[in-house]
């Protein structure tokens, strides 16, 4: 007998079991994977290397953080927003620094130190002893100046004078500090030939954005660590802790 288009299932049961229909294996989600994965993971791996490699980091200069933008500019890479902003920032708030030396003290040699603001005064002083020389106080400059019945009046005079009194007190440079609040240059004078020995300069950019702590403080080691040769000169990320503090006593290659 034909049932027609709207019979009943001639078994009651399956009317609540309806039967089920089985996809193709290829169309099962995650029983195969796909052959696009490792073609993919060729092209991703190269890409993220790039990336990680044309990141911005606080040491580069200005002409490598420059060379990292347009590189990835030309590679499409996307930039990295605040996390590069704010290493633009560490970078500016360090000090950009410049000096030389020709001729330093010789170790285990007496200096002079001259200079009106005591926190750089105090910074050279220890920074240089840590160096091997001896520093003459200011009380022992100041004796030498009354023995000799001199003064200082601030005038174009004082450095001859100061140059006087550190050869009567055997010393063989005399350093000068001058600073303001946001820059500090050094300059060592050798006493025998009256010509500068070593000099070392240093500013912040901008002072909204310096590093933490007294800007005469980092600003006297980072134009100290320049003229020494312990850092080079120019727009360079180096904390000015490490310079506060440089490991070795004298750099490799130091010309006496």
């Amino acid at each position: 007998m034909r049932r027609g288009r709207h019979s009943h299932p001639s078994n009651p049961r399956d009317a609540f079991h309806p039967p089920t229909h089985r996809l193709p294996p290829n169309r099962l989600a995650g029983t195969r994977p796909s052959r696009l994965s490792p073609v993919v993971l060729m092209f991703a791996l190269p890409f993220l290397t790039a990336c990680n490699h044309l990141v911005l980091n606080p040491e580069d200069s200005a002409a490598t953080t420059t060379g990292k933008v347009i590189a990835r500019g030309i590679l499409l890479i996307p930039t990295f927003g605040a996390s590069e902003r704010r290493i633009n920032r560490y970078r500016n708030g360090v000090p950009v620094t410049d000096g030389f030396h020709s001729r330093m003290a010789e170790a285990n040699g007496t200096v002079v130190i001259v200079g009106s603001n005591n926190t750089a005064n105090s910074v050279a002083t220890i920074w240089l002893q840590k160096r091997g020389l001896s520093v003459l106080e200011r009380s022992q400059l100041d004796q030498i100046l009354a023995e000799q019945q001199l003064r200082l009046v601030r005038s174009s005079d004082d450095d001859a004078m100061l140059l006087h009194v550190g050869r009567i007190a055997g010393a063989s440079q005399i350093v000068f500090i001058d600073s303001t609040s946001s820059a500090v240059s050094i300059r060592a004078v050798d006493l025998e030939s009256g010509k500068i020995g070593w000099t070392g300069s240093a500013h912040y950019r901008d002072m909204r954005n310096k590093e933490p702590g007294d800007p005469s403080m980092k600003l006297t080691c980072q134009a100290l660590a320049t003229a020494w040769g312990f850092r080079q000169p120019g727009d360079i990320y180096i904390p000015s802790q490490q310079m506060c503090e440089p490991r070795d006593t004298r750099p490799q290659g130091l010309s006496e």
